[in-house]
């Protein structure tokens, strides 16, 4: 069992709770950032859905998200696993209209959930 933890980030805080992440706005920034993730996991196909922490609940008004809780990844692990693997690449980014890449290039954006690496933080809205 995990234990819970609490960090906080420039626009959300993220309490994980068992097999639960909720991520609270602490802006409207954080909040459109929550909306944001919800509604790109929901219009993404297949092969993007695998790259993200699925959500599985968000307000209204994005003042809270709900999403699956994933295991943090080592900087070691980010390295070979996301970057040097080149896993940010098969976001596939179609040209105008489509969204770009919408990940970090840093360890803690990233995390492992049912043994593979998926974005956990994927609201590069600002």
């Amino acid at each position: 069992m995990q234990l819970p933890t609490f960090a906080t980030g420039t626009t959300r805080a993220v309490l994980c709770v068992g097999s639960l992440a909720f991520k609270i706005a602490r802006s409207a920034s954080g909040a459109r950032g929550n909306r944001y993730e919800a509604d790109l996991y929901r219009r993404s196909d297949q092969q993007r859905k695998a790259l993200l922490c699925p959500p599985l609940w968000c307000s209204r008004n994005g003042a809270v998200l709900i999403m699956r809780r994933a295991h943090s990844m080592t900087c070691d692990e980010y390295i070979e696993q996301v970057r040097d693997a080149g896993l940010m690449l098969l976001w596939d980014y179609l040209g105008p209209g489509d969204v770009v890449a919408p990940f970090e290039d840093k360890p803690n954006a990233w995390g492992w959930l049912d043994g593979r690496p998926v974005a956990v933080d994927y609201a590069d809205v600002d």
